[in-house]
């Protein structure tokens, strides 16, 4: 077998099993409910509090990260939004749907275990972008993900503040 595919198949093993356990916290997550049946709601994150980023990945730029971080609590998130080659690539609707999957990740602090990123279509766009290793196994909307190195770079500077650099 090709060593590339052996790479792909443990990568895709390892992202399978990240999925279960995250399915299995998620579900707990849910079933633990507090006394009286219902959740608090809580209020909206002020807007003051978040720093934002988006970026492409792929030379089409068809896929869109943004990436959150809360000044107040350290939390960040990220949503991702893969346009389709059937779809006209429209930044703008890209931009929209990463941000509102960071914003509900975050607000919620958790990430949707339903959300994976697993449509054919989409992962045929990561293949073809040259970036499908770099997101196997990746959620559309993710509460404190494992950062990619752009990402890691972005968070350092907003933790310590040299944002001009």
């Amino acid at each position: 077998m090709d060593a590339t595919l052996l790479a792909f198949d443990r990568e895709a093993a390892r992202a399978e099993e990240e999925f279960a356990s995250a399915w299995e916290r998620e579900s707990q997550r849910r079933e633990a409910k507090p006394e009286g049946g219902k959740r608090p709601r809580r209020k909206p994150i002020p807007k003051e509090r978040l720093r934002k980023k988006f970026f492409y990945l792929g030379a089409n730029r068809r896929v869109t990260i943004c990436l959150l971080y809360d000044m107040y609590t350290e939390h960040y998130s990220r949503g991702i939004s893969i346009c389709s080659f059937q779809d006209p690539n429209l930044s703008s609707e890209g931009r929209a749907k990463a941000e509102g999957r960071a914003l509900q990740a975050l607000y919620n602090e958790s990430t949707d275990c339903h959300d994976i990123i697993c449509r054919h279509e989409a992962i045929e766009v990561l293949k073809e972008e040259g970036i499908y290793p770099f997101l196997v196994g990746a959620f559309r909307g993710e509460f404190m993900p494992d950062l990619l190195p752009i990402e890691d770079a972005i968070l350092f500077k907003w933790v310590t503040g040299n944002e001009n650099n």
